[in-house]
């Protein structure tokens, strides 16, 4: 009890030493003659020298100016070594919150997920879509609205979308499977051009060719007559040329795609059985499952989002009808490709025309195409 009490009287003690403290904060330095021959009141009085070092208030202050004393007021101090150092440690935590924030708010840059994919024309589209603050960039419409405007404006990909990772918007492409269309069957009519071009490329498997490379030739013209001995003719012939195209683009589309619009779900699986089972989120979904861990290839534990497609209307303006012209030309390339050496050199625009519900695009396309069609 004896212990209690004269630590209590301890504590008590050093809290009144602390009032002190707060009350007295200036801290003085008066020489000795002075200090008794003005008879201060002052506390936590020691001797220095030819000095006496102690404290006073406000009051003992304002009494000592026209003497001209050192001395050093103890707030002043304290809120240099301690306030002034933690705002710098909170002005930099501040700083450092607002770095971390704009890296996952701004573009830094743009890339392809794929960079053999690059393609300039999706890039400044997309590039289109950044407002510039300062030195930062932002998006000026939601990931999903660009998304869905580049699936509608740029028809010769199988897909194409962006996606988000910190301060880089990755665009994400995958060409239209055309294996069928590189299949060449045999036939045992001549191969003839389709098309006035000049001969670029022959690639004869079975049957006698006609023709040479860079020979003009003009449509109607035999390039490749079936084999002698076998009687079939089994050939491609590229030529390059220049073709005027006519693509019209409608105002108003309705097309069936992604809305943007997902939800996330767990799902645990024993073996082959799903102990949670959600199967109509929405009325038309596309399903993607991803393992998060499993135990003896039997307990599964599976993230699976529900990705909603429906029927949505697009309008077009003047450059989105003539990205999706352009395309559209690609795509058909595309889809109709025989061999890797096929390509479009150049694209011009002759003309267009706008009429209440459609653009009308008038092109010069010089290209590399396949030239001959049996007949």
């Amino acid at each position: 009890m004896k212990v209690i009490l004269k630590c209590m009287g301890k504590l008590q003690k050093l809290k009144s030493l602390i009032k002190l403290h707060k009350l007295f904060h200036y801290e003085f330095r008066i020489p000795k003659e002075l200090f008794y021959k003005l008879k201060l009141k002052a506390y936590f009085i020691s001797s220095s020298d030819d000095f006496i070092i102690c404290y006073g208030n406000k009051k003992l202050y304002n009494y000592l100016k026209e003497y001209d004393i050192l001395y050093v007021d103890q707030y002043k101090v304290v809120f240099k070594k301690v306030i002034l150092n933690k705002i710098i440690i909170i002005l930099t935590f501040i700083l450092i919150c607002l770095i971390f924030l704009s890296s996952s708010y701004f573009i830094r840059e743009i890339k392809f997920k794929d960079e053999s994919m690059y393609d300039y024309r999706v890039y400044s589209y997309v590039n289109s879509k950044l407002d510039k603050k300062w030195f930062l960039y932002s998006l000026n419409e939601d990931i999903n609205s660009i998304s869905l405007s580049l699936r509608a404006t740029f028809p010769n990909y199988a897909y194409i979308g962006i996606s988000k990772s910190g301060g880089a918007l990755i665009i994400d492409i995958e060409k239209i499977d055309v294996k069928q269309n590189n299949k060449v069957l045999k036939n045992k009519n001549s191969l003839i051009s389709n098309y006035n071009a000049v001969i670029y490329s022959i690639n004869c498997k079975e049957g006698v060719v006609l023709v040479n490379l860079n020979q003009s030739i003009k449509k109607g013209e035999v390039l490749v007559t079936p084999n002698g001995e076998s009687g079939y003719c089994d050939a491609v012939v590229l030529g390059s040329l220049a073709e005027y195209k006519t693509v019209v683009v409608k105002k108003e589309k309705i097309i069936f795609d992604y809305t943007g619009k997902f939800i996330r779900k767990y799902n645990i699986r024993f073996g082959n059985n799903n102990l949670l089972n959600y199967k109509n989120i929405y009325d038309n979904q596309t399903i993607e499952l991803k393992s998060i861990f499993e135990i003896f290839n039997y307990i599964k534990l599976d993230k699976v989002y529900y990705y909603e497609k429906d029927f949505i209307k697009l309008v077009y303006n003047y450059e989105d009808a003539y990205n999706y012209a352009i395309s559209t030309i690609y795509y058909n390339l595309e889809l109709y490709r025989k061999s890797t050496l096929e390509k479009i050199n150049n694209i011009k625009l002759l003309n267009y025309e706008e009429n209440e519900d459609s653009f009308t695009f008038f092109f010069l396309v010089n290209e590399i195409k396949s030239i001959g069609i049996y007949s």
